[in-house]
């Protein structure tokens, strides 16, 4: 335990899908999870509830359509389509962060097919989970947060646009933001 209060905890191995494995005397419950793009990082931490979250910085010349109709269900598709043209793009990011926050907080990665559940994302109505993954709590029982806003509240005038979302297999949970400069994280070992 260093000075600082803060200890140190090598990772021990990794579980499928890339998750760590901590070794038995690190504290129980913690969960986390991060993503990032564009020079963005979203880092999630939870005690004892698995988190997902993904954050994407749009880049040009992304086939979105394509991606949609490879993807996602049909039903997904035609409710893209029925977006205004104004909307479609962020539609999209909004589609993909919450699909990706879900599918990292049940812990298969794309081993879970993105078409196995339903999660809303038209950017003017709420965010939530329509129809949840197999083998996992209902839809009414997931927590689905967007964050977009937040994340651009936060960012610098000069950062590009990014859309983000949290999932949890629970609800209800007290979100509090800490800008990085301001964490204390322990040293991590790999």
């Amino acid at each position: 335990q260093a000075e600082d209060g803060i200890r140190d905890y090598k990772v021990t191995g990794v579980q499928t899908c890339a998750l760590p494995i901590f070794p038995p005397e690190s504290p129980p419950g913690i969960q986390f999870n991060i993503s990032h793009s564009g020079g963005r990082v979203l880092l999630a931490a939870t005690w004892g509830t698995a988190v997902g979250v993904d954050v994407e910085v749009p880049r040009p010349g992304v086939e979105i359509e394509e991606l949609l109709r490879r993807f996602f269900s049909p039903d997904e598709v035609a409710a893209w389509q029925h977006l205004p043209l104004e909307l479609r793009t962020s539609g999209f990011y909004h589609l993909w962060t919450r699909k990706e926050a879900v599918i990292k907080a049940v812990g298969r990665g794309l081993s879970l097919p993105l078409n196995s559940f339903q999660v809303t994302f038209d950017p003017r109505g709420p965010c939530q989970v329509l129809v949840a993954p197999p083998e996992t709590p209902s839809a009414f029982e997931w927590t689905l947060c967007d964050l977009t806003e937040p994340v651009r509240l936060r960012s610098p005038a000069e950062a590009p646009p990014a859309h983000a979302a949290l999932a949890l297999p629970g609800h209800p949970f007290e979100l509090e933001w800490r800008p990085a400069e301001e964490l204390q994280i322990g040293r991590a070992h790999v």
